[in-house]
């Protein structure tokens, strides 16, 4: 199974980093760099998991 890298940072910038340290901000607003910080470690390994996970699925689906 292969990890498609591009689609992992995207996921990783866009949706960690924005959405998830976003999030985290709000609960800890005394440590911003690190909300975002853990926001996209969390993104790239969310990432990671549905590139592995899905991709090979839609790329299976019958077209």
């Amino acid at each position: 199974m292969g990890v498609n890298f591009f689609a992992v940072i995207i996921w990783t910038y866009f949706i960690g980093a924005g959405l998830i340290g976003g999030g985290l901000q709000k609960l800890m607003p005394d440590h911003k760099v690190l909300a975002v910080i853990l926001g996209a470690l969390i993104g790239f390994i969310t990432g990671v998991i549905i590139s592995m996970i899905i991709h090979p699925i839609l790329m299976a689906a019958p077209k």
